[in-house]
């Protein structure tokens, strides 16, 4: 019976872990969450040793202790720490010094489970379970923070969290009375890792859902849009990005439901930022015009795999304004002309930098570079070189704040294309017109 239980308590483990790895994959989620399949490994290593559902073997007059022991108590710590740290990667803000400290406390108590004599077996045993009841009341804690702030499915979460700490409470008495039971955290395994296969099925599901829904809608306020005489060109936007990134969506939808999710809010930003007519001619906040460009990257990331980006951002955006739409046709500019193609590798950098007597904005990257010859025409050519949304921009800053856009190129290196902006105070009467 007990090696029955065992060897099905194995199996699910690593089908599990298994499972999240396919899911992993599917999803392209950060390496963070491949901390759950780790559990999952793991819980299933620790099933493999005779004391994971028989504990009471300890008090035999015929148990013969030998190292297997010492890894089984091993394993057992360890999965607390992983369980520690996967609860703490949901919700990075809750990583307290306590965290930090219990995770030090499970790596030493892995460490010496590895060397500790026989006598003290059963000690060792009760403080790794009160250890474990540490890591599942945390759990506990994390994933009733995300049933409220994120997600109504993880009620599956916590209530397998419950039922572990549940389990190891009448554990950890019976073995402190030395009693002879099979260990209720044991058996218990899984279906903690039921409920969370159940968890993680339908917020696969819903993603889709929630998709292709949002990329319906976003279709139909394209179609609104393309029907419009002005809009796409007050707007500088152009139609090939928008369809190509909902073609994009609609096959990430079956191929990769989160990250088509993500997409989908990048562009309901992007929309949301382009479309408001009313700020065209006057001038918007620098933090929101960092949204727009933010949007736009998470989108481009996606078709230009090759091409890396990186903000160099003050922890405090400046309280400046800058005309709308100055930062992210620099970016598309950087893309289209400073790679060749979409399978071309590059970095771009987009740099805020605040000094006492104007904020510095530039966007600069490791491509082709412009010729000698036409970098000597620039900016004055943008007109007839094609550079449509650039010439704006300049138009723009030379009106606002009587200086244009700064570039700086050589073949084969890149380019850098930056601007200046005045401090808060020195363009109150152009800030009226946003608020008019």
């Amino acid at each position: 019976m007990i090696l029955f239980l065992r060897s099905f308590i194995v199996a699910c483990c690593f089908l599990t872990g298994i499972y999240y790895v396919i899911l992993f994959r599917l999803d392209k989620r950060s390496r963070g969450d491949l901390l759950f399949p780790a559990l999952c490994f793991v819980f299933g290593l620790s099933s493999l040793f005779r004391l994971s559902l028989d504990p009471s073997l300890m008090f035999s007059s015929e148990f013969n202790y030998n190292p297997e022991d010492n890894l089984f108590l091993a394993t057992l710590n360890f999965s607390s720490l992983i369980l520690n740290l996967y609860n703490g990667y949901n919700i990075p803000d809750e990583r307290s010094r306590f965290y930090k400290l219990f995770n030090i406390v499970c790596i030493v108590t892995s460490a010496t489970s590895l060397i500790i004599p026989a006598s003290h077996v059963v000690y060792y045993y009760l403080f790794s379970l009160a250890v474990a009841l540490v890591a599942y009341c945390f759990g506990i804690y994390i994933s009733f923070k995300l049933y409220n702030s994120v997600s109504k499915t993880y009620r599956f979460a916590l209530a397998s969290n419950l039922i572990m700490m549940a389990a190891l409470i009448p554990d950890t008495v019976t073995i402190a009375l030395h009693l002879n039971f099979i260990s209720l955290r044991g058996m218990l395994i899984s279906i903690y890792l039921a409920l969370h296969v159940l968890m993680l099925t339908i917020q696969y599901r819903e993603s889709i859902s929630k998709t292709t829904r949002l990329s319906k809608a976003l279709s139909e306020t394209i179609e609104k849009i393309s029907h419009s005489d002005n809009a796409l060109k007050c707007t500088q936007m152009k139609p090939d990005f928008l369809y190509e990134t909902l073609d994009l969506i609609s096959r990430l939808c079956l191929e990769d439901p989160f990250t088509a999710e993500d997409l989908t809010i990048s562009l309901s930003k992007y929309l949301r930022h382009t479309l408001n007519f009313q700020q065209l001619q006057g001038i918007v906040p620098l933090s929101n015009e960092l949204e727009l460009t933010k949007a736009y990257v998470a989108i481009e990331r996606e078709i230009f795999k090759n091409v890396k980006f990186e903000y160099k951002l003050p922890e405090s955006v400046p309280n400046v304004y800058v005309p709308p739409l100055s930062i992210q046709p620099l970016v598309e500019n950087a893309l289209v002309h400073g790679f060749k193609d979409k399978e071309a590798e590059g970095k771009i950098t987009i740099s805020v930098t605040p000094y006492k007597d104007y904020c510095h904005i530039d966007v600069s990257d490791n491509g082709k570079g412009i010729s000698e010859e036409m970098l000597q025409g620039l900016p004055a050519s943008f007109a007839q070189t094609a550079h449509i949304g650039l010439y704006n921009i300049e138009k723009r800053l030379i009106s606002k704040f009587h200086t244009g856009l700064v570039i700086q190129s050589e073949e084969g290196l890149g380019t850098s294309i930056s601007f200046t902006v005045p401090p808060e105070g020195k363009y109150d009467d152009l800030r009226s017109e946003v608020t008019a």
